[in-house]
């Protein structure tokens, strides 16, 4: 998270602007613990893993 934080090309990628927070590691890690897996593996690793497949 500390890159997305000075790293214009990864802020423009994830959508935020150059005066938007971003959001704490520790607000995924209280999402994983809260969720159950599955919805967790839904919206974090599902999506990430797909990102990486080419088209």
């Amino acid at each position: 998270m500390d890159e997305i934080q000075v790293n214009l090309a990864h802020r423009w990628f994830l959508g935020y602007g150059l005066d938007e927070p971003v959001p704490d590691h520790g607000v995924l890690s209280k999402a994983r613990v809260r969720f159950s897996m599955q919805v967790f593996e839904a919206f974090v690793i599902r999506p990430s893993t797909s990102a990486k497949q080419p088209a």
